[in-house]
């Protein structure tokens, strides 16, 4: 197979971007042939880029599209690519995401989509979105991420047992803030956590690693309260140390078309914490692994739960399903999963 790849980004550190490299381990692990294209990054010995060039990148793309036998379309963006006629006879997949698919699509979007052979889609949910919003009775693939192998799940008996000496709670946020994407609800949690502190005498310490132009005024929120500990890019390996640190992640996004972040944590022995949509509900489950918040999301529900977890029988048994949860997220299962969508004869 030669595989021509239509990305939106590599080099970024979003969940998009994520997934997309992650994609690209998987098709090298698999042996499968890819060219890959990128509007966001610029040229390198496994990318063509975009380079400010839009006819040179067209050119590339036109030329490539003859050699290739499958195009995969990395997000939504990409369709109107499908004018070249290179791309007109070979196996067309596009993925979708999340929010960019969820709401009615536009009327380019939904013609292009009538030229796509199938859909990868990262969750149930999306995949609903995508039936309902693109107008299509194509299949839909369920492609969901896949957990790191940095972050592959403790043993539950080392996080009992670190969490047992500990005598301060530690909540942990990890996400980008924006004001055009005021959906993460962090700005709630930070002030149902000082809501909730008023009437418990727990030390806790509450770790935010968002970046994004709406972090000042999470950081107005949290006040001067020194618990409050904002932090910006960190390490893989600073990441790691936070969410091992930590017994409860907080990110009630209403906006998450899988949200990575929730593996990550619960595989290093968090309680996840998420809204009732999107995609954390494909493998969250109310009081069996983790917690959802009702929608639209409320400073009284985060506390409720925050309550709750004060049972400490509750929350080794949430801590215990989730790592089970986020074993199944490991590389080689979602690899067989992918393979095995390649090799099928599109209908």
């Amino acid at each position: 197979m030669n595989l021509l790849v239509l990305f939106s980004a590599l080099s970024s550190t979003g969940g998009i971007e994520r997934y997309n490299s992650t994609l690209l381990q998987h098709f090298e692990y698999s042996g499968v042939g890819k060219t890959v294209f990128s509007f966001n990054d610029t040229s390198s010995e496994n990318v063509v880029g975009f380079n400010r060039n839009l006819l040179s990148f067209f050119l590339k793309t036109f030329i490539q599209g003859f050699k290739s036998n499958t195009v995969l379309i990395g997000h939504r963006n990409f369709l109107p690519l499908l004018i070249l006629p290179s791309l007109w006879f070979k196996r067309k997949i596009l993925i979708a995401h999340g929010i960019e698919v969820w709401e009615q699509q536009a009327f380019h979007y939904r013609f292009f989509a009538k030229f796509i052979d199938e859909v990868w889609a990262v969750s149930s949910f999306t995949a609903k979105k995508v039936k309902e919003n693109f107008g299509t009775s194509l299949p839909v693939h369920l492609i969901p991420n896949t957990l790191p192998t940095k972050f592959n799940p403790l043993p539950l008996e080392q996080i009992l047992k670190k969490q047992k000496v500990l005598n301060t709670i530690r909540f942990l946020s990890v996400s980008r803030v924006a004001k055009e994407e005021n959906y993460k609800n962090i700005d709630i949690c930070i002030q149902a956590v000082k809501n909730w502190s008023e009437g418990v005498q727990t030390n806790w310490v509450y770790d935010l690693v968002i970046h994004g132009n709406d972090k000042e005024r999470h950081l107005e929120i949290a006040g001067n309260d020194r618990r409050f500990q904002f932090h910006g890019f960190v390490s893989d390996q600073e990441l790691i140390n936070l969410y091992t640190d930590s017994q409860i992640f907080l990110l009630p996004s209403s906006g998450e078309g899988f949200g990575i972040v929730y593996l990550e944590a619960m595989a290093m022995g968090c309680i996840c914490v998420a809204a009732d949509t999107g995609g954390a509900t494909d493998f969250i489950i109310n009081n069996e692994n983790g917690m959802l918040c009702h929608m639209p999301v409320t400073v009284q529900d985060i506390e409720s739960i925050l309550t709750r977890l004060e049972s400490r029988e509750f929350s080794t048994l949430l801590v215990s399903n989730g790592i089970k949860v986020a074993e199944k997220y490991s590389f080689q299962s979602v690899n067989k999963i992918i393979t095995r969508v390649l090799e099928a004869k599109p209908k």
